[in-house]
């Protein structure tokens, strides 16, 4: 830091509930790499200024690499959910600075097709695909930025296999397309529609608290006490998770609050639930007939519910507020995926509220404060369909909170919409057991010897030769089962522990 900054007021006298502070920027120099405002009392210790009893601070790294040549080294992902597929572009390299993007389909009959490559090439390049909005798509003029783009097809049949491909243009040009050819005539990548489909919001799943483990994203070798928010597997609408965001929470003061609660923490700057919107995937852009977007402002989240003409929290994509003018809000999103098909390219009447991101809830029990959001989120491309439980990254227990007293919440997103389905952990316990409702809990059993064992009013039994076993507490309505095996000692494993 070369120089302190002013307050761009000059020092005008704040308000106590002020809640930003805006600076006179400094111009960076060459050396320069990283920016950090420390923000300082002048009139009381830090102590007693502050409530963590430090100043706090941010920074911002400075980007030293700026794009040397078009967009480089694409990956592309794409996942069906039924017959809606959507597709994903973005660039490792020479990212900044993307404005546009174009995409091509193909789709093929999967039976009797054999897996390889397939010639995307326009008429004009050589090829033979011409756009008809139906089986072949060529899409241009799509808005995309650093984070790449996505594009959606609603109402394909099923199984058809789609092949496709992007490319990326910034300042510097457009990139190859994404089989890596400067006309898309070797396409490898596709994607098979399914009969099944996530046709809801994700539900029924357990989350619970515990110790971080060494493999956990952020993970300090060097830090305090640290914990991890580790959510099951959705049991309805779970057959394809593409991202989870995680929080954590003091549960022994406040509630926990829907985003959209406008109590607590949670604030709504905006509510259109009773206002048709339409929702233009080409510019990023929501419109309405009239009015203006209330408390809105650029940064906030977006909660648009995918299935048109009405509101729940819990249906509802999100997204994050661009760009506000009189009669627009921009949405920092290449495509939400609105669960109707489009009316002349647009999605028509969807409701929508505007709230302030959770991430900095800092009141009620929340636990954002300068130097820890005690929020994570988590993108799947492509989407995953394995993995049976989903942990965050460690996030260090907080000066002067009881770790009994930390909880955490987890909303899944499926291609359909993102929900938290109102499931919460309990407190965290260093007997990770029936740490949360319907949580699992694992028990090992170690058998001296073999053969098929069951249980009976709560005690284990066995015909012959006695055993030993851990034997936990249970309750009667339990079913236990193991599985017989060669004479060595065997482990099982005992599930449905509520």
């Amino acid at each position: 830091i070369t120089q302190r900054q002013l307050l761009k007021d000059a020092g005008r006298t704040y308000n106590s509930t002020i809640t930003s502070f805006t600076f006179e920027p400094e111009e960076a120099t060459d050396s320069d790499s990283v920016i950090t405002v420390i923000a300082v009392s002048a009139n009381a210790p830090d102590t007693d200024f502050y409530p963590w009893g430090f100043a706090p601070f941010a920074s911002l790294g400075i980007a030293t690499e700026l794009p040397s040549g078009p967009p480089e080294e694409l990956t592309v992902s794409a996942e069906a959910n039924g017959g809606t597929v959507s597709f994903h572009v973005k660039a490792a390299k020479n990212a900044t600075g993307i404005t546009e993007t174009e995409f091509r389909a193909q789709q093929y009959e999967v039976s009797g097709i054999v897996e390889g490559t397939e010639d995307l090439r326009s008429v004009a390049e050589g090829g033979t695909l011409v756009h008809d909005g139906d089986d072949s798509w060529i899409v241009t003029g799509l808005l995309a930025n650093n984070t790449g783009a996505n594009y959606v097809i609603h109402d394909s049949p099923t199984p058809i296999r789609w092949y496709y491909t992007f490319r990326l243009k910034n300042n510097f040009g457009w990139s190859a397309w994404s089989d890596g050819n400067r006309t898309p005539l070797a396409v490898p990548h596709y994607v098979d529609t399914s009969a099944t489909a996530d046709a809801g919001p994700p539900a029924n799943w357990s989350v619970r608290i515990e110790d971080s483990k060494s493999s956990d994203r952020y993970y300090s070798f060097s830090g305090g006490p640290q914990v991890t928010i580790v959510a099951t597997r959705p049991k309805i609408y779970g057959r394809l998770i593409t991202g989870i965001v995680s929080q954590l929470k003091d549960i022994s003061t406040g509630a926990w609050r829907d985003l959209d609660a406008n109590a607590g923490a949670a604030v709504t700057r905006y509510n259109g639930s009773a206002i048709a919107h339409t929702w233009d995937p080409s510019s990023f852009a929501l419109s309405k007939a009239s009015g203006d977007w209330s408390n809105a402002e650029d940064g906030d989240f977006i909660l648009i519910d995918v299935r048109g003409g009405v509101f729940d929290v819990n249906h509802c994509a999100w997204g994050e507020i661009g760009i506000i003018d009189a009669t627009h809000l921009y949405v920092a999103h290449s495509q939400l995926n609105i669960a109707f098909a489009p009316t002349a390219g647009v999605y028509p009447d969807l409701r929508v509220k505007i709230v302030k991101p959770p991430y900095q809830w800092a009141t009620d029990g929340y636990l954002s404060v300068a130097t820890n959001f005690y929020y994570d989120r988590q993108v799947y491309r492509p989407a995953d369909a394995a993995l049976q439980e989903f942990r965050s990254c460690a996030f260090p227990v907080p000066a002067g909170v009881s770790k009994a007293n930390l909880a955490g919440r987890v909303w899944f997103s499926n291609p359909y919409c993102v929900s938290d389905d109102h499931e919460y952990s309990g407190g965290y316990s260093a007997v990770q057991a029936n740490s949360g409702a319907g949580a699992v809990l694992e028990v090992l059993l170690e058998m001296a010897d073999c053969g098929l064992y069951s249980k009976a009013s709560g005690a284990m039994e066995r015909t012959g030769r006695p055993f030993r076993s851990i034997q936990p507490t249970m309750t009667a309505h339990q079913n236990i089962i193991t599985r017989s095996s060669r004479p060595t000692t065997m482990r099982t494993m005992i599930t449905r522990y509520r």
